[in-house]
């Protein structure tokens, strides 16, 4: 037993439970550090595996050769000397939306305890979040005609579109 002064300075006893709780709670705190890292890890291991599956839908349809880069808002893989066409550049985009949320989803219903399943789910969410500017090029191709020409630099797309499709 500790012995620990009161307000009034009087001798209390406090048990072992009070200075066990304290190793508790730091072991608690070092647990959840440890869960952060492993996390902040892992998204950045998926970002990598979301660029590569990009670049090997566009290796498929191009045979060229592509850049991998890092900005400040976003990861990119793009094959810039060239123009794509419509749906080449399309199924490049999405694939990472498509394989990614297939492979979540099983996990979500597949994984056996609530806790896996809650971490698959965030895991989905973050992954849904970071194909936003996928899905947003998804649309803009789905709104120009089929004959639209896409230049993808990496971090930028530029749409080439025919005079007499703009009237």
């Amino acid at each position: 037993n500790l012995s620990i002064c009161d307000k009034k300075g009087n001798n209390t006893r406090a048990s072992n439970s009070v200075y066990n709780g304290m190793k508790d709670n730091k072991f608690f705190i070092l647990s959840i550090i440890s869960i952060i890292i492993s996390y902040i890890i892992d998204i950045i291991d998926y970002i990598v595996l979301h660029e590569l599956t990009h670049g090997l839908f566009y290796k498929i349809f191009t045979h060229k050769k592509l850049t991998f880069g890092l900005k400040l808002t976003c990861a990119y893989c793009g094959v810039p000397d060239i123009y794509s066409k419509k749906w080449p550049m399309f199924i490049s985009a999405i694939a990472p939306l498509v394989i990614y949320s297939i492979i979540s989803i099983v996990g979500i219903i597949l994984l056996p305890t609530v806790d896996a399943k809650l971490l698959a789910i965030l895991f989905f969410s973050i992954h849904v979040g970071g194909c936003i500017g996928d899905i947003y090029s998804c649309i803009l191709l789905l709104k120009y005609p089929k004959d639209v020409l896409v230049q993808d630099t990496g971090a930028k797309q530029t749409f080439f579109v025919k005079e007499e499709n703009l009237k």
